[in-house]
């Protein structure tokens, strides 16, 4: 019996030197592939780092912007504002005023694209203290963009009323709102330059694109705010560029 329980207890050593054995052959293993993957995720690290500040410094750059609409920067936080304020019924709630900023965010993301415009200028337009404060807004936002120079456009045709607040303003007013509220806009953000551009919309006669790029010649200024520009926008396939061309 002894024998047999000294050839048991020999079995166990060995299974322990065994497992042992194989336990240090594995850590050692770990440790080479720890080893072998430490330059590599070192290099990872440093390339991490460089790309974080390249983008810092990608963001410190001043920045140009030339092609950006006015009435699709507009956010859902700010029409909310003005729709609280002018107390508009929005067809896409029910025909009520909205009560929650997420509402509006809703009703923008269902409201097919090209319309989407045709809801903001119905609940900024016709409104020339409305006009200001939009550009005023928008001159904030270029500015935490690190956007430095900007030629904004919009069509002041739309923008001049709103069927939704039974309102209305002239062209020329809009155009004089937006120059007040780019200023003061540029005011609070030093070295910024901010333009116009004055949309003609395709798809509209062409007596109705002549009379404002008529407005655009009559209002066009180098002051900060001010008319650069002409734009003609809209659907370039159906109504091409040789139809407004005299």
């Amino acid at each position: 019996m002894a024998g047999v329980l000294r050839a048991a207890l020999g079995q166990l050593v060995v299974a322990f030197l065994l497992l042992s054995t194989c336990a240090g052959g594995r850590q050692q293993q770990q440790h080479r592939q720890q080893q072998q993957q430490q330059p590599h995720r070192q290099q990872q690290k440093q390339q991490q780092q460089q790309h974080r500040q390249q983008q810092q410094q990608q963001q410190q750059q001043p920045r140009v912007e030339l092609h950006v609409h006015l009435d699709g920067a507009v956010t859902p936080e700010l029409l909310f504002q003005i729709a609280g304020q002018r107390r508009l019924l929005l067809p896409g709630l029910g025909g009520r005023v909205p009560v929650r900023v997420e509402e509006v965010s809703e009703l923008l993301k269902r409201t097919p694209p090209w319309q989407r415009f045709d809801l903001v200028n119905e609940v900024i337009g016709g409104s020339s203290e409305v006009a200001a404060l939009v550009a005023e807004r928008f001159v904030d936002f270029q500015a935490d963009n690190g956007v430095f120079y900007t030629e904004v456009r919009y069509d002041p045709v739309r923008l001049a009323r709103s069927g939704l607040a039974n309102s209305s303003i002239s062209q020329l007013e809009v155009v004089q709102a937006v120059q007040r509220g780019l200023v003061a806009g540029m005011q609070r953000h030093g070295g910024m330059q901010v333009h116009q551009l004055l949309c003609a919309m395709r798809g509209q006669p062409a007596t109705a694109c002549l009379a404002l790029a008529q407005l655009a010649a009559a209002t066009r200024s180098p002051e900060h705010g001010g008319v650069v520009g002409l734009d003609l926008a809209g659907d370039e396939r159906d109504f091409p560029n040789g139809a407004y061309v005299k």
